[in-house]
């Protein structure tokens, strides 16, 4: 497995990492972990680095898994043009996280990605946060966490605008 990471820095990709790392341990599963910069290009780049002559031998069976569906598809797109230019066939799954209607779901109904964890957006809890403070009201806690809530089915997500169905 191959695990697509954003840069050290940055507390997200530490936090997707230690939850990772939480759910794996004591598991069999073995995994090379690479670095991007959050971007399609990225982690294209990573993955291009990876796919070195010295590797190439166990990329016949892949399983990646990126921190965000845009690495998660600069991967993929670095594992097909190995291929092509090796002449390999490689059993891939490609997973990534985000998964907006715009991006990761659509990249997952394109065939670009196996799967990817839809995170529900934050913002509207931090506004909450910001206009009861606003308003006079309690000062927000340093660090608010947001409870994961059930996902909706993807149908009932899907909509029509100008009799395009997304």
């Amino acid at each position: 497995m191959l695990y697509l990471s954003g840069p050290l820095g940055a507390s997200s990709a530490r936090a997707r990492a230690e939850g990772l790392r939480g759910e794996l341990q004591g598991s069999a599963h073995r995994w090379d972990t690479l670095y991007s910069d959050w971007s399609e290009s990225g982690g294209r780049n990573a993955v291009t680095k990876w796919l070195d002559p010295s590797r190439a031998r166990n990329a016949s069976k892949l399983v990646i898994v990126a921190q965000n569906d845009d690495m998660a598809a600069g991967a993929r797109a670095a594992v097909e043009q190995w291929g092509q230019g090796t002449g390999s066939a490689v059993d891939l799954r490609v997973l990534g996280c985000d998964g907006s209607l715009q991006r990761g779901q659509r990249l997952v109904s394109d065939g670009r990605l196996t799967a990817t964890i839809v995170v529900p957006p934050v913002s509207g809890r931090a506004i909450e946060e910001h206009a009861i403070a606003a308003r006079g009201g309690r000062r927000p806690e340093a660090r608010v966490i947001v409870p994961v809530r059930p996902w909706p089915d993807l149908n009932a997500l899907r909509f029509k605008h100008n009799g395009i169905r997304f």
